[in-house]
């Protein structure tokens, strides 16, 4: 079960560059570095002890679910999202809403927990 997420993100990932392969590069690295940086704060967040991850399968003490996210959460930047990051205070903005409603919806589907007031604070900080 823990698989399908991943696989399907991997799918979306291949098309995605199929469908830009003109700069298949340039998107491939938009994706990679989008994920090493989320496996980053994730895995930040969760040994301050600000957030617990629900998942079997992980990268350090991500979960794959959540860095199959942070992999198509890349791709998104250059064409959905563009509007979102034209300014750094556009890119500010979002992240600082957007962080935070990601994490609540973790909490409301059960595979994640913020743990109290720190992991509220630290979420914030982060932009997460």
């Amino acid at each position: 079960m823990g698989y399908i997420g991943p696989f399907v993100m991997l799918g979306f990932l291949a098309i995605h560059l199929y469908m830009t392969r003109d700069l298949w590069r340039e998107e491939a690295l938009i994706a990679v570095v989008a994920t090493l940086v989320g496996i980053a704060v994730d895995n930040s967040l969760h040994l301050a002890d600000a957030v617990s991850y629900i998942g079997d399968l992980t990268i350090g003490y991500s979960p794959a679910w959540l860095v199959a996210i942070w992999l198509g959460f890349g791709p998104t930047l250059r064409h959905s999202q563009s509007i979102f990051v034209r300014s750094w205070l556009n890119t500010l903005l979002v992240g600082f809403i957007g962080g935070p409603l990601a994490y609540y919806g973790g909490v409301k589907l059960a595979r994640l927990s913020v743990n109290g007031m720190h992991g509220c604070c630290l979420s914030l900080s982060l932009g997460h």
